[in-house]
């Protein structure tokens, strides 16, 4: 706990009184619903374009507490009580190793707000990377998609729900990962200018090879496309206009907005397409 809570801890518990007993003396140690709680490491941005610690690729679920109800209700601002939410954020896992009840429970924040917790049986498996990373002095982060919200009141309600993607078992992020998330493909605009360029990329084989590509700008109204140092082409405008908000975003945030990449032989020459998240995402 941190040293706001030690006065407390060292004053036994009253024995009677309204605000006294067990019982208050827990409500003055447990934070109020809604505050954001100390935590070892500061609270990281709710942004879901930067960088996560925590390799990506699998779904695991957050059990939601009474307490992160209130605290997603903020998050999902945009929703109606009549339409479902589905957002993505950053998360961040907390080790409770002082939890006297639970030892091994894991703690889900967004933006600093406690959401819920790991499922008791699956915190074990956290522990050993979560732990890691904070030696270190770094968080551990991932991306969590937050979904529901909707109250019909005929008991057909949407609960709230969020889902973290990291990988299983738990490993780091690899230095080299391309920090977008994919799940569409987008076709790279004007590889006729930058054939030779292509040509040296994908040397003499026939097959298409992976790659990871950087977006970036210098019009701010068109996003251009490099591989290897070299650039390949560039989004036509309408692709531009998606995706250039958010590669500004990640640049403004001292990261690189990298992604996925597939370089392969046409009848026409040698194309170029990009792994991106759907618009809707």
């Amino acid at each position: 706990m941190g040293s706001e809570f030690r006065a407390d801890l060292r004053q036994p518990p009253k024995a009677s009184g309204a605000n006294g007993g067990v019982a208050g003396w827990i409500r003055r140690i447990k934070p109020a619903p809604g505050r954001r709680p100390r935590s070892r490491l500061p609270a990281v941005s709710k942004h879901w374009l930067l960088r996560p610690t925590l390799a990506p690729g699998g779904e695991v679920g957050v059990v939601v507490d009474s307490d992160g109800i209130a605290a997603l209700a903020l998050l999902a601002r945009a929703q109606t009580p009549a339409r479902s939410v589905n957002r993505r954020f950053m998360a961040q896992l907390v080790s409770e190793f002082r939890d006297i009840q639970d030892p091994d429970a894991v703690r889900v924040e967004i933006g600093g707000y406690p959401v819920g917790h790991i499922a008791r049986e699956e915190a074990p498996w956290f522990h050993p990377v979560v732990g890691e990373l904070a030696r270190h002095g770094r968080p551990a982060t991932c991306r969590a998609a937050l979904t529901g919200g909707s109250q019909w009141g005929d008991g057909n309600d949407d609960p709230f729900a969020v889902v973290l993607d990291v990988s299983v078992p738990l490993r780091m992020t690899p230095a080299d990962a391309p920090l977008l998330p994919g799940g569409s493909r987008v076709d790279v605009a004007k590889t006729d200018r930058y054939q030779d360029a292509l040509v040296v990329l994908l040397g003499e084989t026939d097959e298409p090879m992976t790659a990871l590509a950087t977006l970036t700008t210098t019009e701010y109204s068109k996003v251009d496309i490099y591989i290897g140092g070299a650039m390949v082409g560039d989004l036509a405008p309408l692709m531009s206009a998606r995706y250039l908000p958010a590669v500004m975003d990640v640049w403004s945030a001292n990261e690189v907005p990298t992604c996925r990449a597939v370089i392969a032989r046409a009848d026409n020459g040698i194309e170029v397409t990009l792994d991106l998240w759907l618009e809707a995402d």
